[in-house]
């Protein structure tokens, strides 16, 4: 909701069950709540959401009983602070695209997506499965005609279609196409900030 994050456990939680004895209990309850009705999603065991404070996500790890909460978007935290600040409920959405391990959150014309595999070592965890603290993920912005897009759809082979105010579908991630409708793709890299120990090793 729009105060408060309420995670339940139990069977079948959407049905009716008023004349039943239901096992539908709450497991944990965060004091923030989502930034737009489009802003909760699922992936594997983890719960991950849009809060004024950034994308966080929430897990059960082993054998812990209670779920366990990170900010994953410490690393843009002030950035994508005051773009939620500035942006109307209907123009957020979270998606999940599994194919490049993408959680993605649009907010108005601009698409922060995390890469929640950033490694061969994550890729060991189960699929689907999100990062454990200690376990960094990476960011990167799009802007222009993807981040424009109205909304994003991954099917069941997992492509993923999207949708613009024109009315038309696109396919997105086409395998050995690399250009945009014909025009090429423009990208800035920015890397991490080395330590001194790194650069040395750079320069040996």
């Amino acid at each position: 909701g729009k105060r408060h994050v309420w995670l339940f456990t139990g069977v079948n939680p959407v049905a009716d069950v008023s004349t039943q004895t239901s096992d539908l209990k709450p497991a944990s309850l965060f004091p923030q709540g989502i930034v737009s009705p489009d802003s909760l999603i699922t992936i594997g065991n983890d719960v991950v959401f849009l809060t004024p404070d950034g994308l966080q996500s929430a897990s059960l790890a082993g054998s812990d009983t209670l779920p366990t909460r990170e900010n994953m978007s410490d690393a843009l935290k002030d950035e994508l602070q005051l773009a939620l600040a500035n942006t109307s409920a209907s123009r957020i959405i979270v998606r999940n695209y599994p194919k490049r391990s993408w959680v993605m959150a649009k907010v108005s014309s601009r698409l922060y997506c995390f890469n929640y595999s950033p490694n061969l070592a994550a890729q060991s965890r189960q699929e689907g499965e999100l990062n454990q603290p200690g376990q960094k993920g990476s960011w990167h912005v799009f802007e222009g005609r993807l981040a424009r897009m109205n909304d994003f759809f991954v099917d069941q082979d997992g492509d993923m279609l999207t949708c613009d105010s024109s009315g038309r579908v696109w396919e997105f991630d086409d395998e050995g196409i690399y250009t945009d409708g014909g025009t090429d793709v423009t990208a800035d890299v920015q890397t991490a900030w080395l330590g001194m120990d790194e650069q040395a090793k750079g320069l040996g």
